[in-house]
C-alpha cells in the first residue's frame, strides 16, 4: 500500500505519510486519520478498510491468526502511531494482573473512547495519575475544556506497610471518594483516605458549587478502584474515616460554614417533615424579628423560618407523629421576650 495523500494513514500501527508504503496482509486494516470537527484537535479514525482474501473461507477470514487480536482495540494503531505509550499498555492490562487497577467512567469521557482503554493498572508501589503520566489517555478520552481542570499530577495511590491502599490528593482542585453512597472530599495537603474495592474517585470538572456534579459542570469524571482478588471485607479500622465523616459538626464549625448545627449533612427539613413533629426536648432558642416578637399564635417552624437575622440552636431530640395524627403547635421563647 502506498499513501498518495497528504493526509496520513495507519496500517497495523505504523503511520504512513505521503509517498510512504507498507505491506498489507489479509486481515489487516487501513485506518484513515483526520481531526475531529469540533475544533478540539483530537485525532480520530474516520474510515477503516479491512483486507480479506477470497482464497479463505469466511470463517477462516474472520478468525485468521493474522487478523487483529480481539483484545486490540480499533484505535490502538492510531495511538501507537501518535507515540502514546499508554495505548500499548492499557489494552494488555487485564483485570487482576496487578494488585489493583482503576476503571475510567462518567459522562465527561468521550462516548467513542474504547472501554478496554479505560483501565490503568497499578503496581505494588502504587500509581500516579495525571496528564503528565497518561498523556494519550487524557488526550483521547477528554475534551479540551475538561482537560483544563486536570493537573499534571492529579492524585496518587499509595500502599502502606499493612498492604492497605490510600488516596492522596495532589491537585489544587478537590477530589472525592465515594464509598457506599457517601462522599468524602479530599484536598491537597489533607491526610490520605483509605481505598477499598469498589470505591470511586470523583474529580472536579468546573461545577459552580464545587461538587462533582453540580451546576455548570462539564460532566461527571470518576475512577473506580478495583483490587485484585475482589477483596471487599470490611475492616473496622479502615472504615473509621467514614465514621468520622458522619460526626455531628460543632457549633463553631456550623457558624463558619453558615449552616445551622444539628444535622451531619447541614441540610434543612422540608415542610412535610416539619409538620410531623409532635414535641421537642432540649434547648431551642432564636432571635426573632420585631414583627414576630410577642405574637402568641406563631408556630415554631414559622418563627425560625422568618427570623433571618439571628442564630438558633437545633433541638437535640424529636418525636415524630403518626400519619393520622394532627401535629401539635408549640412556641419558641424569644430572646429577651
Amino acid at each position: 500500500v502506498t499513501n498518495l495523500s497528504a493526509n496520513p494513514i495507519a496500517i497495523s500501527g505504523p503511520k504512513l505519510g505521503k509517498g510512504e508504503h507498507a505491506t498489507l496482509r489479509p486481515g489487516t486494516c487501513i485506518d484513515f486519520i483526520g481531526t475531529h470537527s469540533d475544533g478540539s484537535g483530537q485525532t480520530v479514525v474516520y474510515l477503516k478498510l479491512k483486507l480479506q482474501s477470497r482464497d479463505q473461507p469466511r470463517s477462516q477470514r474472520e478468525y485468521s491468526g493474522e487478523a487483529r487480536s480481539p483484545e486490540k482495540p480499533p484505535t490502538e494503531p492510531l495511538l501507537e502511531a501518535l507515540g502514546g505509550a499508554e495505548g500499548k499498555r492499557a489494552p494488555g492490562a487485564r483485570k487482576g494482573s496487578g494488585p489493583f487497577w482503576l476503571e475510567l467512567g462518567g459522562s465527561a469521557v468521550r462516548q467513542t473512547f474504547p472501554d478496554n482503554l479505560r483501565i490503568i493498572e497499578g503496581s505494588v508501589d502504587g500509581l500516579l495519575v495525571g496528564r503528565a503520566h497518561q498523556q494519550s489517555l487524557f488526550q483521547e478520552a477528554f475534551r479540551k475544556e475538561v482537560r483544563e481542570y486536570l493537573s499534571r499530577d492529579h492524585f496518587r495511590i499509595d500502599r502502606d506497610r499493612a498492604g492497605q491502599f490510600n488516596l492522596v490528593a495532589l491537585s489544587a482542585n478537590p477530589i472525592w471518594r465515594m464509598r457506599q453512597r457517601q462522599l468524602r472530599e479530599l484536598e491537597r495537603g489533607d491526610p490520605p483516605l483509605s481505598l477499598l474495592n469498589g470505591d470511586e474517585i470523583f474529580l472536579f470538572t468546573g461545577a459552580s458549587d464545587c461538587t462533582p456534579d453540580g451546576p455548570d459542570n462539564l460532566g461527571v469524571l470518576k475512577w473506580r478502584f478495583a483490587q485484585a482478588g475482589d477483596r471487599s471485607a470490611h475492616d473496622p479500622v479502615v472504615e473509621n474515616d467514614t465514621i468520622r465523616s458522619m460526626r455531628r459538626p460543632s457549633q463553631h464549625e456550623a457558624e463558619q460554614r453558615g449552616r445551622p448545627p444539628g444535622h451531619p449533612l447541614g441540610g434543612s427539613l422540608i415542610e412535610k417533615e416539619k409538620n410531623r413533629y409532635m414535641s421537642l426536648t432540649g434547648p431551642t432558642t432564636c432571635r426573632a424579628d420585631s414583627e414576630n416578637r410577642g405574637r402568641p399564635n406563631v408556630s415554631a417552624s414559622r418563627r425560625i423560618r422568618t427570623s433571618g437575622r439571628g442564630l438558633y440552636s437545633a433541638p437535640q431530640q424529636a418525636t415524630f407523629a403518626k400519619r393520622h395524627q394532627r401535629p401539635t403547635t408549640f412556641m419558641v421563647p424569644t430572646v429577651g421576650g
